[in-house]
């Protein structure tokens, strides 16, 4: 299957990356390779003798995904004791941990870096949202701790709570 640079630049629109990785059957076309060194994209072969170790990564997964809903259960109430639109903007993101990934969207990377390594102060710890958004850092810790597969929904769960917690701080 070869891979476009259009396509490409519709993952990078919705959240960009700093690697792609592309089975061995997949090809990029010359401008999709283009687009990818011009970001300065690096781009890695996916090795399929890393499958072996596939269920012990899953299970890791699972485990981390039930602590994550745990602790977005607690900033969803933490929230709605705050704000109900706060409350029902998180639990959106809570919803997300259920569905599917669409079969058409990968999407390999998302810098949570910022958010999470930003200076706390004194006017932040008296937020009275900054509860919610140590909850939420929290959840968004724990996704950075494991290994995601490009078609992984917990992906989609990173870039939202990364967003919550962006518009949480600058409130």
């Amino acid at each position: 299957m070869f891979i476009t640079e259009r396509e490409l630049q519709g993952l990078y629109h919705k959240a960009e990356f700093s690697e792609y990785m592309i089975s061995k059957n997949d090809r990029l076309t010359p401008e999709a390779k283009s687009f990818l060194t011009g970001k300065g994209i690096k781009i890695i072969e996916k090795d399929h003798s890393k499958d072996v170790h596939k269920t012990e990564i899953t299970d890791g997964q699972d485990i981390t995904k039930e602590l994550l809903k745990l602790d977005l259960q607690a900033a969803i109430v933490e929230a709605y004791e705050i704000d109900i639109k706060l409350g029902n903007s998180i639990y959106e993101v809570y919803e997300l941990l259920d569905q599917e990934m669409p079969p058409n969207l990968q999407i390999y990377s998302c810098d949570a870096n910022e958010v999470l390594s930003k200076p706390i102060t004194k006017e932040t710890l008296r937020n009275p949202k900054y509860k919610v958004i140590i909850l939420l850092k929290k959840c968004l810790s724990r996704i950075c701790e494991v290994q995601l597969d490009s078609k992984d929904q917990l992906n989609l769960v990173k870039i939202e709570l990364v967003d919550q917690i962006r518009k949480l701080m600058e409130d």
